[in-house]
């Protein structure tokens, strides 16, 4: 009876776990839509943004102009928007958005091929933007770059052809290849690094690899007293108009 009464418990007590275990992985993949927006749980205080069911219904939601707030209410709970994933891809329809200042990366394909998308202000806790991020946002004509960004990666923002002005801030150390390629709107380019970013390519040709033919006379500002630098430095050397006017 003893051995049976152990046996018993042992059971209970193994229910009780997998019981445990199934309402945590409930609450974890739980979704939400709030005003148009799906959000994902995947951490008891976090969030991501994720995708409708369907394509079609993703196109018809995020389009125009979206605001994602720095957090949402589940169950009277708080939990922060840390991550918007690609949920935006192809997203044709999407003009403009405004990020959670909780990110702190913007993924490789995460805007690509929004082609309507002609503004976006990025949190300044970001500090990497991936690879093909914003390519083929055709329309972008503004981009506010974080103060904090380190890296800008290969093809972040290649095909964004309506862009007129690039200001690079004083964090970023990298840039990958073709980053600005087939940016031909580019009118000029700030950088606020004293020491210039170094680039993938250490060719000769390494202007060409970063921003895809664009013409070497534009303007390019950076902190005065950085001239002598940013001539020496492969790609940008190659630019020939290099103005050292940045307090």
């Amino acid at each position: 009876m003893e051995i049976k009464r152990k046996n018993m418990k042992y059971i209970r007590n193994i229910l009780c776990a997998v019981c445990i275990c199934v309402c945590a992985s409930n609450l974890m993949a739980q979704k939400v839509s709030i005003q148009g927006i799906v959000y994902e749980r995947i951490e008891p205080n976090k969030v991501r943004v994720t995708m409708p069911d369907s394509y079609e219904e993703r196109i018809r939601l995020y389009s125009g102009e979206l605001y994602i707030p720095d957090s949402i209410s589940i169950h009277n709970e708080v939990c922060y928007v840390c991550d918007v994933a690609d949920s935006f891809r192809g997203c044709v329809h999407l003009k403009t958005i405004r990020l959670p200042h909780s990110l702190e990366s913007i993924i490789s394909l995460a805007f690509a091929g929004c082609s309507s998308l002609q503004s976006i202000e990025l949190p300044d806790n970001i500090t990497c933007i991936y690879a093909e991020a914003f390519i083929g946002c055709k329309s972008l004509r503004y981009i506010k770059l974080p103060i904090n960004l380190r890296v800008i990666q290969e093809s972040a923002f290649e095909g964004c052809t309506r862009l007129r002005r690039i200001d690079i801030p004083k964090q970023v150390i990298h840039i990958g290849d073709c980053a600005f390629c087939g940016c031909k709107g580019l009118r000029e380019i700030y950088v606020y690094a004293p020491v210039p970013p170094t680039f993938d390519t250490i060719g000769v040709d390494s202007n060409n690899a970063l921003f895809g033919n664009i013409s070497t006379s534009i303007p390019v500002h950076i902190p005065k007293g950085s001239k002598s630098v940013y001539q020496r430095e492969k790609g940008w050397s190659s630019f020939t108009n290099i103005i050292d006017d940045i307090e």
